[in-house]
């Protein structure tokens, strides 16, 4: 141990008076900044550099006086408390750094299969993919498993699944969009349009007008619009709301099944 931190050590545990021991530290204040600069002269730095011994001189002598710290030209009083909150800081942190605790890492085989499952299965969720992995007698948890597919997302490795704007570029032909739009006359009368529009030309295909937006309406409205198309399959949007998504449209006859697949829109 260094002699400076003997010496206050020692002023410590000497049976002297506050202002005795303050005199004595101010003393020793001033010896051992003397032996930093010189230090520093020898190795020719500019900027004064502490090293352990220096910072616990500090720390120690710091917590023994109340009022030496008014007399630090090395250092600022704050500089200290900071070393101070490192030194704790550190002593509780110790035995963490020693023995360390809690789950051991995921083997990177297992990640590589999760990964591999992503990649053939874009579509999975983490739930869906532990429900795989306990098949093959693995238990992760679906935290875990977020963690290494964003692990790998990260490193570009995690293939990209089909994003919305992907799928409506590559179904633009084929989408349609309908929804409701009101119209008040003069006359304190509301009137409902539903329209049908082509998503890639802008173009209204089809319109009614109704006083009463019930979900029969729309259906009848939706089997009168398939019958232009002879059998293709085309994409209808919509939004929540209850005209539409309360719509049985598997009947009758499967007219809307087979023809129709209707997404609706958040």
């Amino acid at each position: 141990m260094s002699g400076f931190i003997l010496c206050i050590i020692r002023i410590a545990l000497l049976p002297l008076s506050s202002t005795k021991k303050e005199l004595m530290a101010r003393v020793l204040l001033l010896q051992k900044e003397n032996a930093i600069l010189k230090r520093s002269l020898e190795m020719k730095r500019k900027r004064i550099r502490f090293n352990f011994r220096d910072r616990l001189f500090y720390s120690i002598l710091n917590r023994i006086t109340d009022k030496t710290r008014y007399h630090f030209t090395l250092v600022k009083p704050e500089t200290v408390l900071k070393w101070i909150r490192r030194f704790i800081k550190g002593y509780w942190s110790f035995a963490q750094r020693n023995n360390r605790r809690g789950r051991p890492e995921t083997p990177y085989n297992i990640k590589l299969l999760v990964l591999n499952m992503k990649n053939e299965n874009i579509c999975w969720g983490n739930g869906k993919i532990q429900g795989e992995l306990e098949k093959l007698g693995i238990k992760l948890d679906k935290r875990t498993i977020a963690r290494i597919i964003e692990y790998f997302r990260r490193k570009g490795r995690v293939r990209k699944g089909l994003t919305w704007s992907k799928f409506i570029q590559s179904h633009l032909s084929s989408l349609y969009g309908m929804d409701f739009f009101t119209l008040d006359t003069i006359l304190r009368k509301r009137f409902y349009i539903f329209f049908i529009i082509h998503l890639q030309t802008r173009q209204i295909v089809r319109y009614a007008v109704t006083t009463n937006p019930t979900r029969q309406f729309v259906r009848q409205q939706l089997i009168e619009f398939i019958w232009n198309f002879e059998g293709k399959r085309i994409y209808l949007i919509h939004d929540s709301s209850g005209e539409f998504c309360n719509i049985n449209y598997g009947a009758p006859r499967g007219a809307l099944e087979s023809e129709v697949k209707v997404l609706t829109g958040k």
